[in-house]
C-alpha cells in the first residue's frame, strides 16, 4: 500500500479491498488518480470508492457514501444492482463488491 501522495508518481493505480486502508483513504486515492488522469482500476471496495468519488466531486453530492460502509448516510450509494433472476444464480442482486 502507498500513501495518497505517492499516487502522483504512479503510472497506474489499482484500488482493491484490503485491511490496511480505510474506505475514505480509498476514496481519496481514487480522487487523486482521477484528477491527475492516471489510469485506474477499482476492484471490490475500490470500485465502490470510485463511485463515491464521482458522486461527491463530479455529481456534486458531497455527502454521498456507500451504504455498505455508512448505512445511515444521507446520500446513499447502494453497491448492489438489481438483475434478472435468470442471470444470477445467487439471487436477484449482483454486487459491485
Amino acid at each position: 500500500m502507498v500513501s495518497v501522495g505517492e499516487v502522483s508518481h504512479a503510472d497506474g493505480v489499482i484500488v482493491l479491498d484490503g485491511p490496511t486502508a480505510s474506505f475514505e483513504d480509498q476514496v481519496l486515492c481514487c480522487k487523486k488518480a482521477r484528477q491527475l488522469r492516471i489510469p485506474f482500476l477499482g476492484i471490490c471496495r475500490g470500485l465502490q470508492a470510485a463511485a463515491v468519488d464521482v458522486a461527491r466531486h463530479l455529481a456534486h453530492f458531497p455527502k454521498a457514501n456507500s451504504v455498505e460502509y455508512a448505512p445511515d448516510t444521507s446520500v446513499p450509494l447502494d453497491p448492489y444492482l438489481p438483475v434478472p433472476l435468470f442471470r444470477n444464480r445467487a439471487g436477484p442482486k449482483a454486487s459491485l463488491a
